[in-house]
């Protein structure tokens, strides 16, 4: 039944005047990106998840090369990680490569 009203309510949402999604966003609209979804197979693996004595949760990923897309793989782990475990992790990449590490190194 909720399913119902999301795509009811989407569809009525995106053919609404942009004078009014500026209202309820408080951003200029340039246009909408139709339907975003999100299938994924992969499975996805982090190397350490850690709970520290204070309760935080802190994850560790261990690179040995520059990986263009390393901060967006670091966004979704700590959405996977949040979603089973209801805490956003304090994030860390351990870069042991040989080459000189060039990804970005913080946000």
């Amino acid at each position: 039944m909720r399913q119902k009203y999301d795509v009811t309510l989407k569809d009525i949402l995106k053919d609404i005047p942009k004078v009014f999604l500026k209202l309820i966003t408080g951003y200029e609209i340039g246009r909408c990106l139709g339907d975003v979804q999100f299938p994924d197979i992969q499975l996805r693996e982090a190397d350490l998840v850690l709970e520290v004595t204070d309760g935080k949760l802190v994850h560790v990923e261990i690179q040995s090369t520059n990986e263009n897309n390393m901060m967006g793989r670091m966004f979704l782990y700590a959405g996977f990680i949040f979603n089973q475990h209801n805490k956003l992790p304090v994030q860390i990449v351990l870069y042991v490569g040989n080459e000189l590490m060039n990804m970005e190194s913080h946000m």
